[in-house]
């Protein structure tokens, strides 16, 4: 379902919306954060972003890639308010205690 939102693109914001409840925690999350990075689309739908990401990150995934935190840094770009956004604060204090570069 993730790879399905990503590829969809222009319509990322209505498919992750749709899919929400079918998207899951996995254990390395990387491909599918770098396909997200790679298409920018957290810049374009900075919100629906942080949602794909927060479901498919859980806090026991194995591998987190720089990629993950400049997916973070996109939506902090694009809409400084999602910054107090609980699921961005759990992202990114796991990105910083994972050490993530």
């Amino acid at each position: 379902m993730a790879r399905v939102c990503v590829s969809a693109k222009d319509s990322f914001d209505g498919v992750t919306q749709e899919f929400q409840h079918w998207l899951q925690p996995v254990e390395q999350p990387d491909y599918l954060v770098h396909i997200l990075h790679e298409t920018e689309l957290s810049t374009k739908f900075p919100s629906k972003a942080l949602l794909y990401l927060h479901s498919l990150i859980g806090d026991d995934a194995k591998w987190l890639s720089g990629e993950l935190q400049q997916c973070l840094g996109q939506i902090w770009k694009a809409d400084t308010r999602l910054t107090n956004d609980a699921r961005y604060i759990r992202l990114i204090e796991l990105v910083h205690r994972r050490g993530v570069d």
